[in-house]
């Protein structure tokens, strides 16, 4: 694994498959081929056989102009220290913009967590690096990964030009640096060799662009009894549906639970979606 650099930040945060034009490629890997050895219990499930393993992209829908999420997952009944996968996308249509560790990587391994995920525009490709612990000695053991754990979310851009329908996000194995190629792979305990898993491929579908504003819901003016003499605290409901992203960011000046002093306040309220339209309403307090 030496073509395999660390991440340079201990807690850097950086996260489908597709088919995909030879163009672009994303790369995954959580490596730890440490010179220790972790002595295992008896009955250790890590010392049976462990079945299947795998490492996918998901499938995901986005919007030309818009943001796309996409999980990569995983499952293996051996205990490993980490992953490395590549993944490739059409640079025509997708622009990967960052990634970070899934949830069950940041539990087990804490602050022992390294993880980075790199793209290349020029080629078009994303690489991911996460390892469980690159400590003397090993502090954080190895984890057997269950059944559809997501390992890391990426986050690409749908380029205003893209066209409509599926293109492909592809595991590919590429070169980083080094004249070492980095496999797609599960790096296991130490002294074990890797594991290489099943490798799904997934796929981004481009729709239409959205055009259309969040509907933003915001209170009729209220009426608060003024309840202190340094004022009062206020909450008040506001939110927001839209037709292409299920999670608007709604923002209001000043923001819910502001403490009001006694007299007429403006609140004005904002919603925005993933597509960058947006609305807005204001009421007092």
């Amino acid at each position: 694994q030496s073509g395999v650099r660390p991440a340079q930040n201990r807690k850097e945060k950086t996260v489908l498959p597709m088919k995909f034009s030879r163009p672009m490629i994303v790369a995954i890997s959580l490596l730890g081929l440490l010179p220790y050895a972790v002595p295992g219990s008896a009955g250790d499930p890590c010392d049976n056989p462990c079945g299947d393993a795998y490492l996918s992209v998901g499938d995901a829908t986005g919007r030309v102009g818009g943001e796309v999420v996409v999980e990569v997952t995983g499952s293996t009944g051996c205990c490993i220290r980490g992953f490395s996968l590549g993944i490739g996308h059409d640079t025509s249509k997708l622009r990967f913009v960052s990634g970070e560790a899934g949830p069950f990587l940041v539990d087990h391994a804490g602050d022992d967590l390294q993880f980075f995920a790199r793209g290349n525009e020029d080629e078009g490709y994303v690489s991911i690096y996460a390892f469980l612990d690159i400590s003397f000695p090993i502090t954080v053991p190895s984890t057997a990964v269950p059944a559809n754990t997501v390992l890391a979310v990426l986050r690409y851009e749908v380029l205003p030009g893209a066209a409509l329908g599926e293109t492909a996000l592809v595991n590919s194995s590429r070169t980083f640096g080094s004249p070492n190629p980095v496999s797609n792979v599960y790096s296991r305990r130490p002294g074990e060799p890797p594991l290489d898993p099943a490798l799904p491929d997934g796929a981004v579908t481009i729709l239409e662009r959205d055009t259309l504003a969040p509907e933003l819901h915001c209170p009729v003016n209220l009426a608060i009894e003024c309840a202190d003499p340094i004022g009062t605290v206020v909450n008040y409901p506001v939110s927001a549906t839209d037709n292409g992203d299920p999670a608007p960011v709604v923002e209001c000046v000043p923001p819910t639970g502001t403490r009001f002093a006694l007299g007429v306040h403006t609140v004005r309220c904002t919603a925005t979606d993933d597509s960058g339209n947006s609305s807005e309403c204001e009421f007092t307090v």
